[in-house]
């Protein structure tokens, strides 16, 4: 969903008539481009095209969202649909189509008997309310958006707007497993490891050269392709026993990066349905390092101890890139705070949006910046300030090394039910990839130790579990 909220947040009139209104005015149905666009860029059907008028009353969904039945443009066939102030506009689409969008207008016109209001003498459109919706939906089978200025900015404040779509849909040809694992290393992305970084990404092959595996009656070495399925209670622990929570072992540092040498970057190729896939970027790094936390008063800085808490053995980091036939609809970046979520292809400028944020590209790579030391991915580079533990956090990401995934991509299919053969047998591995945690005197102050536990296999994460690209 792209804006969030139940459509019973949305105000009501005194009219009980008041959700059946009459068909948009052809004055509503304006291109919102220059004069000289052409359709292909969101314009409208031209007075010849429109013949078919639209009909003189339109209908209310269980949602009340107002439809307008479709109508015939030459070939194509459209639909107008409308969501008064707060409510949601959906948008769907037949198995094996996708969403194109024609026209689009967050705001109100004086001529229109949508979302009555006696208030609302006004004109006003949203300047950005195409390419909004565009953003939102354009190439998915279906998407929600809430008629909200969050979304859309606020053409007249102090007037409730409507927001009116108008879109047709197009067949979206499904890919082949073989064209998806080209379509992998295509939108494999870029990733800055940050400057001065000592903990970088490793194969899971160096990592199981370095640690042990412990299932509560034995203890032994694995490999990629030998490591057992296992329980939960299973756990990996460094081969070198670690002397204290903050020891630090060589193989944290993780594998080289350079122009010819680049770890490896595990692609889970998940099928949604015949035309939608995800793609999970699974990144791997044998160590993280924990924060610095104030443990006491932070007036005028620290009035206490600062102690460094949450390192870990083991680190998982992902991001999703989602296909609508062969071309990106949207990715799904794991940030903390604000900057994690769902960021919407923009074909006009080439990037991933989400409100202010923008991921760029490097030809058809997303580009992200993994933290220092902690590794979690970020739209920009400085400095990333976020909530955790007990007070304000910081992340510093920077263009530091390059590591380009799209060089050494390891692509697998999903497997809802595990049954993972060959090199990819340890996903099949249910326990924990580090040493169990150390040093949790703090705990009840922070929720965190010094070393907390090694972080579950990917398999155990609601990412890899749902259809929901967040």
């Amino acid at each position: 969903m792209y804006a969030g909220g139940s459509s019973q947040e949305a105000e009501h009139g005194d009219d009980p008539d008041s959700n059946v209104y009459n068909s948009i005015d052809e004055d509503d149905i304006e291109n919102q481009q220059q004069p000289d666009a052409d359709k292909e860029d969101g314009g409208q059907p031209t007075d010849e095209e429109k013949g078919t008028r639209l009909p003189s009353r339109v209908k209310k969904d269980a949602c009340g969202m107002l439809n307008n039945p479709t109508y015939s443009s030459g070939a194509q066939v459209k639909e107008t649909k409308v969501a008064c102030w707060k409510r949601l506009l959906r948008l769907s689409c037949p198995v094996g189509e996708a969403l194109s969008i024609d026209h689009a207008n967050f705001g109100r016109t004086t001529t229109s008997t949508h979302c009555r209001c006696t208030t609302c003498d006004t004109n006003c459109r949203g300047a950005t309310s195409l390419k909004d919706m565009k953003a939102a939906c354009e190439g998915s089978p279906h998407c929600s958006v809430k008629a909200v200025t969050e979304v859309f900015g606020d053409p007249c404040p102090g007037t409730q707007k409507y927001l009116e779509a108008t879109y047709h849909c197009v067949k979206v040809s499904p890919v082949t497993e073989d064209q998806l694992r080209t379509l992998v290393t295509k939108y494999a992305p870029k990733v800055w490891l940050a400057k001065g970084e000592k903990y970088n990404p490793s194969s899971i092959d160096f990592h199981l050269q370095h640690v042990k595996v412990y299932d509560g009656r034995s203890v032994y070495s694995s490999t990629p392709s030998t490591l057992p399925t296992c329980t939960e209670a299973c756990y990996m622990s460094t081969a070198q026993p670690l002397p204290h929570a903050e020891a630090k072992l060589p193989f944290f540092r993780g594998e080289q990066i350079g122009p010819t040498r680049q770890p490896p970057v595990y692609a889970v190729v998940k099928r949604v349905n015949a035309i939608t896939t995800d793609i999970f970027y699974w990144m791997f790094f044998p160590y993280n390092l924990g924060k610095k936390v104030c443990v006491g008063v932070t007036i005028f800085g620290c009035i206490g101890k600062q102690r460094t808490l949450a390192h870990r053995v083991s680190d998982w980091e992902h991001m999703t890139v989602r296909l609508v036939g062969k071309n990106p609809s949207s990715i799904f970046v794991d940030s903390p705070e604000a900057s994690a979520g769902i960021y919407n292809w923009d074909g006009a400028s080439q990037t991933y949006r989400k409100g202010e944020d923008v991921v760029l590209t490097e030809g058809t790579h997303p580009i992200l910046y993994s933290a220092y030391g902690h590794h979690k991915l970020w739209p920009s580079s400085g400095t990333q300030t976020f909530v955790a533990l007990i007070k304000k956090l910081k992340d510093e990401t920077s263009a530091g090394t390059a590591w380009d995934t799209w060089k050494n991509v390891r692509v697998t299919m999903y497997q809802p039910d595990g049954g993972y053969t060959g090199n990819w047998t340890w996903m099949n591995f249910k326990g924990r990839w580090g040493n169990k945690e150390v040093g949790c005197k703090l705990r009840v102050l922070t929720g965190q130790c010094t070393l907390n536990n090694g972080m579950f296999t990917i398999t155990r994460m609601e990412q890899m579990k749902t259809d929901e690209l967040d």
